[in-house]
């Protein structure tokens, strides 16, 4: 006896099959294919069926299955093998022959009143998962503190006043042993070269512009016990902090004298808090001033002057002078 496996979409003609021999709900007679396709879409468990035009009254020629994997057909005799196999597997085709999926990471699901329906993740809702959840918490720590399984993705949250309007943030459900963290992120997070500077005014400046505006980010600030911004400078004989040629700018337009992963007006970066800075330098890498890429980063996590704003450097004028800065996303918590 011939064994063949078949996997196809539900509604694709697909000739020449042969009588399915497990994973069977029922056997039935009827008259068109449309009626077997019917019994299908009315019968728990469901997914797919097989069909054959009778040749003789009251003979077999509808079988519907609860399987959707790994079909096993064989032939009774030399001329059953003229059914044709219908399987649900993973698209929907509308009347105007639109084919769609499920969004956001929903999974199709058969239904035993429609063909099809999305099995939607937590955050998600609507026919094809494509709506957002409207949550009405404050942050993201307190969305995965009642939602426990929720995943990395956008969500909208509510971290003012009952009247404050909801707006979507970014989610890292995953990060910081997963409580919630809330990621703002801006138009300039890549690497970025320090150009267009001479050794002393106008120094170079970048604007940085957020997803949201200040009176979120104020807002998300406020309901979080803790928040940081990863901040970098890379550099090649140019001086950051030394003669005040770098500097970052808080979100009240303040020039701020300090670097990432050091303490607040401290005028030092990471490296000047341990006393490990290149070459003896008190305050940071870069301000030893040789012909080698160094670099001075950390985390800014001072939640009265948070995000920066603008980032400002100089003394890249000579030929073998260099910068780059890098400004990570805001990221609060708690």
């Amino acid at each position: 006896m011939q064994e063949i496996t078949v996997k196809k979409l539900w509604d694709n003609f697909n000739p020449c099959i042969s009588r399915l021999k497990e994973s069977i709900l029922s056997e039935s007679s009827v008259l068109t294919s449309l009626d077997c396709s019917s019994n299908c879409l009315e019968t728990r468990f469901c997914v797919a069926y097989n069909y054959k035009e009778k040749s003789k009254e009251e003979e077999i020629n509808c079988q519907l299955s609860h399987s959707s994997v790994n079909h096993r057909f064989g032939k009774v005799n030399n001329e059953d093998n003229d059914w044709t196999f219908y399987e649900a597997a993973g698209k929907r085709i509308s009347s105007c022959g639109d084919i769609y999926d499920c969004q956001n990471g929903g999974t199709i699901a058969w239904d035993p009143v429609k063909p099809f329906k999305c099995d939607c993740p937590e955050n998600f809702e609507g026919e094809l998962c494509e709506k957002m959840k409207r949550f009405k918490d404050i942050s993201c720590t307190v969305l995965k503190s009642k939602y426990p399984s929720l995943t990395d993705g956008h969500y909208l949250i509510n971290p003012g006043e009952p009247d404050f309007p909801e707006f979507s943030v970014y989610c890292d459900m995953t990060g910081k042993d997963a409580v919630g963290v809330t990621e703002i992120g801006h138009d300039s997070e890549n690497r970025i070269e320090v150009t267009g500077n001479g050794g002393g005014k106008p120094y170079y400046g970048r604007n940085i512009t957020y997803e949201v505006s200040t009176d979120e980010i104020v807002a998300i600030m406020n309901q979080s016990k803790y928040c940081e911004q990863f901040i970098k400078y890379e550099c090649c004989y140019s001086w950051l902090l030394r003669n005040g040629y770098g500097w970052w700018v808080s979100r009240q337009g303040i020039r701020m004298n300090y670097w990432g992963g050091a303490e607040i007006d401290s005028g030092k970066c990471a490296c000047g808090m341990t006393n490990t800075c290149e070459g003896g330098q008190p305050r940071c890498n870069c301000d030893h001033g040789v012909h080698e890429f160094r670099e001075d980063s950390g985390n800014l996590s001072d939640l009265n002057t948070l995000p920066a704003t603008q980032l400002r450097f100089g003394d890249t004028d000579g030929s073998s002078e260099y910068g780059f800065h890098t400004l990570g996303k805001l990221r609060c918590w708690g």
